[in-house]
Formats: structure tokens, sequence, C-alpha cells
């Protein structure tokens, strides 16, 4: 938080005599958190049959962003972003017992964005770090806890385009944030994150 406070005083304490604006997006997208290093899923599948319903989720949310314009066709910007998804995730397999495993996660992202601009499109690039927050349930194991991912990165690319203060937001990329599960004693993590693509409505001002 100390950090996110800073980044945005040192751009807002910049920005005097420069090109400078904020946009307010809501957003919403598909996100495949299938990750080659997660082992969770294939240790509830071993041992209550395979999932029946994927590992896509459809997170949605909205951000604040800062931008900063010093050149004709050049800025930075600075983000920040919640999202959050819920879904129960079932493992049925003949003979075995069954189960639903529910994960219901927030996300709280700050991303640093390097910008350009094209008339009315502003298409970026950005790189951040947050934290995910997360309640996860296993209702036939009768196991529940509240925890966070303790390190979360995330990349993507993507675009605004402006008409006057209305416009629209597109973008790509992955975000990683593994989550060790504390009550297995096999150390088996799942992945909150994944490669997602998001859309939305962006207001200016």
């Amino acid at each position: 938080m100390l950090l996110a406070g800073g980044l945005v005083a040192g751009l807002g304490g910049a920005a005097r005599g420069a090109d400078t604006g904020f946009h307010i997006t809501f957003k919403q997208g598909t996100m495949d958190a299938t990750a080659n290093d997660e082992t969770l899923f294939t240790k509830l599948e071993a041992e209550h049959g395979k999932l029946q319903n994927g590992r896509q989720v459809n997170p949605m949310g909205v951000e604040l962003d800062f931008l900063m314009f010093t050149g004709p066709h050049s800025g930075v910007g600075f983000g920040v972003e919640s999202t959050q998804y819920q879904k129960t995730f079932q493992f049925r397999g003949s003979g075995l017992p069954v189960e639903d495993l529910s994960l219901s996660a927030r996300s709280l992202i700050y991303t640093l964005k390097m910008y350009a601009r094209l008339g009315t499109l502003y298409p970026y690039l950005a790189l951040g770090s947050g934290n995910y927050y997360i309640r996860y349930t296993e209702k036939t194991g009768n196991v529940s806890f509240l925890d966070s991912a303790p390190r979360v990165l995330t990349g993507r690319v993507g675009f605004r385009w402006m008409w006057g203060a209305i416009g629209i937001m597109a973008e790509g990329g992955q975000t990683l944030a593994t989550l060790p599960v504390r009550t297995r004693t096999d150390r088996a993590t799942v992945e909150l994150g994944g490669a997602f693509v998001q859309t939305g409505i962006t207001l200016g001002w």
C-alpha cells in the first residue's frame, strides 16, 4: 500500500504542466487457471475422480487508472484493480467419494503501464503485483478457510479507445498467484490466477 501511494504521489507531483487524466473501467472476462506447476487439481482427481467442469473462471471488477502524457505520443500510468470470481469445481469418479471444491477469490492488483497515444487509441503494456484473497471450501471433505496468495505477478497488453469521456477497453495477459493449500499434508498448490482476456467500458475525465 505504501508503494502504491508513493507511485501515485510521484506521478501526481510530476504532472504539473503535462497532459493528465483518470480512467475508471468496469471490466469482465474469462481466465484459464490451468498451470503446469499446480498440483491440487491433479491430486483431487486421483482421490475423487475427473474434474467435470473445467478450470475456466469468469472474473469481473473495476480498475482506476491515472495517466500522464509528457509528449504527444507516449506516457505512463498507474492502475489499481479489484476483481472477483467464484466457482465450484466438481470431481466425480466411479467408486470414488465425490468432492465439490469452491473457490471464491478477490484480487487487489497494482499495475504500472507504458502508454502510447494514437489519436483516440491508447495502447499499453503493463506489469504489476498485488494480492489474491481466497475462501477455500471442500464441501465433502468439510474443509474451509480464508487465505491469501503470498506472491502475485501480472503482465498484460491492451488498449483503450476513447470517444470523448467514454470508451472501451480490451486486454489480455497472465497472472501468477500460486497458493499453498495449508490444510493438506501433501503440500498441494492451487493457481488462483491464469491466462486471461478482459473487456470493459471506460469513463475518463
